[in-house]
């Protein structure tokens, strides 16, 4: 008889984790003016900052105090390489003083143009823009290879370290691990004038670890990974975090293609994107990808948007993948919370869609606002 009990009580315990992984929470979902890429916000609010694709093929960086004009910081800048180059994925030092971003080399041999961009990080190094000079330079450079790069800069709360991902060996279609290539994170000490102190961590075999910045008290690591050589990138990516010195690994999903996971300014909550519930396959090419939200220890799953349900009022008309975000830094659970994020459609999925153009392909930021 105990048993048995022991088995409904298992049984039981797992439909209602289910339950409590789809969810659905109301939220207020709004566009910022004109297109956009991927997103950082001043810890301070005084403003935000975000990237985006010019009519040429390029990337530029640009500033918002209001949410209404913008400034472009790269645009023709005279320290920064050719201005057709890639420049992107900024984030703001807690000073609010210094702005540290990717930027695509100037001269480099032949890769197909995408894997340049800001979200694929080849060819690029990281760059340091001061706001009280005005002044750009390089912060962090790695050797001129396609087997070379970097992602997803990242500051730590008090501004002493900052954290990346950086591209060692390029794609290998020989093992599902390295569609992405091979990875590591590294951790430095920050100053203006150089990184210090660099240490690398690569907690799985030889695949992707995508960088998503550090716990408040600056102890652990958050990131993305599919970890092992035989696990599809697409498919069977989790998010993680790794204590700095301990190296203590701890899984917070299991199940679908998951990334950019960042802490809320509270510490209550992370927010990150996901493919789950999407669709039969957890290909987030394939299905499109939403936000949800969990508690900082990994509990109590919940979805935010639902871009990717024709049926639902956050649907866009067509699919999108939704990708990397910033916090509102006055998000509480008294004031509510906040994040500006970064979405594009895709092509793929538009051609059967009816109503949809299936050329078209459009970048965009907008407000998602939730109470959980």
């Amino acid at each position: 008889m105990n048993k048995l009990f022991r088995l409904l009580f298992i049984a039981v315990s797992l439909i209602v984790a289910d339950i409590a992984y789809t969810k659905e929470m109301s939220v207020t979902v709004s566009d910022f003016k004109g297109r956009g890429g991927r997103v950082g916000w001043a810890p301070n609010g005084a403003f935000a900052v975000f990237d985006r694709k010019g009519w040429d093929g390029g990337h530029d960086v640009y500033l918002t105090r209001d949410f209404k004009t913008e400034k472009c910081l790269t645009c023709n800048h005279p320290d920064l390489p050719n201005k057709k180059r890639k420049y992107g994925q900024p984030a703001v030092h807690p000073s609010g003083r210094y702005i540290v971003f990717q930027a695509e080399k100037q001269e480099h041999g032949f890769v197909i143009p995408i894997v340049t961009n800001p979200g694929a990080g080849v060819f690029n190094d990281i760059w340091i823009y001061d706001l009280h000079t005005n002044r750009a330079k390089p912060l962090w450079v790695v050797p001129n290879s396609k087997h070379h790069g970097v992602l997803h800069p990242q500051f730590s709360r008090d501004g002493k370290k900052l954290s990346w991902s950086e591209l060692y060996r390029g794609l290998d279609f020989k093992h599902p691990g390295k569609g992405a290539g091979s990875w590591v994170l590294k951790v430095a000490d920050f100053t203006p004038n150089g990184l210090k102190n660099v240490k690398q961590y690569q907690p799985g075999d030889e695949v992707i670890f995508e960088n998503h910045g550090f716990s408040h008290d600056g102890e652990w690591l958050f990131f993305s990974s599919n970890m092992k050589l035989n696990q599809p990138v697409n498919t069977g990516t989790d998010i993680y975090k790794i204590h700095l010195k301990t190296r203590k690994l701890v899984r917070l999903t299991n199940k679908g293609y998951n990334e950019h996971a960042h802490l809320s300014p509270d510490g209550k909550y992370i927010v990150w994107m996901s493919s789950v519930g999407n669709g039969n396959t957890y290909d987030y090419y394939q299905v499109g990808t939403d936000y949800w939200v969990m508690n900082a220890d990994g509990s109590n799953k919940r979805r935010l948007t639902y871009f990717n349900k024709p049926d639902h009022p956050h649907f866009r008309g067509r699919y999108v993948i939704v990708a990397d975000f910033a916090w509102d830094p006055a998000s509480s659970a008294r004031n509510g919370y906040r994040i500006f994020a970064y979405l594009f459609e895709m092509v793929t999925k538009n051609i059967g869609l009816p109503g949809g153009d299936w050329k078209a392909r459009g970048e965009y930021t907008f407000f998602v606002k939730f109470r959980p």
